[in-house]
């Protein structure tokens, strides 16, 4: 799935219907991108719509929101420690 979104290709993405079953990373990118109709369980697997294109153009947007906000952090962790030490 992440490769998928990093080269831009079409993908769906299944997810266990089980309880218990640990889908929440997937579930928390997919949404965060807005993506989340790229989620199936196997109930769902006769309704996909492979010809249903992703707006790449917005998942780019929030991707790179995701991506500086992350460097920030890890800046000011790094900074925290360098004053510290």
């Amino acid at each position: 799935t992440a490769f998928a979104i990093l080269f831009e290709k079409p993908f769906y993405t299944r997810i266990s219907s089980q309880k218990g079953s640990r889908n929440d990373r997937m579930i928390s990118l997919l949404k965060d991108l807005g993506l989340e109709d790229r989620l199936y369980t196997d109930d769902q697997a006769m309704q996909l719509d492979f010809s249903k294109a992703i707006d790449y153009k917005a998942v780019r947007k929030k991707l790179a929101e995701r991506i500086d906000a992350s460097r920030g952090y890890l800046e000011n962790v790094l900074n925290y420690m360098a004053e510290t030490v």
